[in-house]
């Protein structure tokens, strides 16, 4: 029961600490995605401009090195989406310990309420039928033991 709520715990925290790094991971890239369509637009008015004129290639290379930078960035939507998947899996594993738990302890209540009852029920009736509290045995007497609850 202990290792389950250490467990639980465990699972919780990573459940915490995934949901966080996918929190910052999504504002990168959304603010890489916004820098990746500008980057484009730069590229595309600057490649019209350099085919009217010879250009300025450090300013193209720039851009170009930039507009790769930013396609990059494309890759870590897949780490976002791979973040997703495992963070909706570990919760469905958390949700299915946390029923099991509750199962666990709900079964673990009703056997020992059963048990006590059984008990009780016992020693009562050993101490009803056996008012005499002595019992004949290969004919010797024996005396009960009556266990008190």
């Amino acid at each position: 029961m202990v290792r389950m709520k250490r467990k639980y715990k465990t699972m919780s925290g990573k459940v915490e600490q995934r949901q966080t790094a996918q929190e910052r991971l999504q504002v990168k890239l959304t603010a890489k995605e916004k820098e990746l369509k500008q980057l484009r637009r730069q590229d595309r008015s600057t490649s019209k401009r350099n085919r009217n004129r010879v250009g300025d290639s450090a300013h193209v290379k720039s851009l170009q090195l930039r507009v790769s930078q930013a396609t990059q960035l494309s890759t870590n939507t897949h780490k976002i989406h791979d973040l997703e998947k495992e963070n909706t899996d570990i919760n469905s594993k958390l949700e299915s310990t946390e029923g099991n738990v509750g199962s666990f302890i709900r079964e673990m209540s009703d056997l020992l309420e059963s048990h006590e009852l059984s008990t009780n029920a016992c020693s009562e009736d050993l101490y009803d039928s056996h008012d005499g509290r002595y019992e004949e045995k290969n004919g010797k007497e024996t005396k009960f033991k009556l266990i008190n609850h």
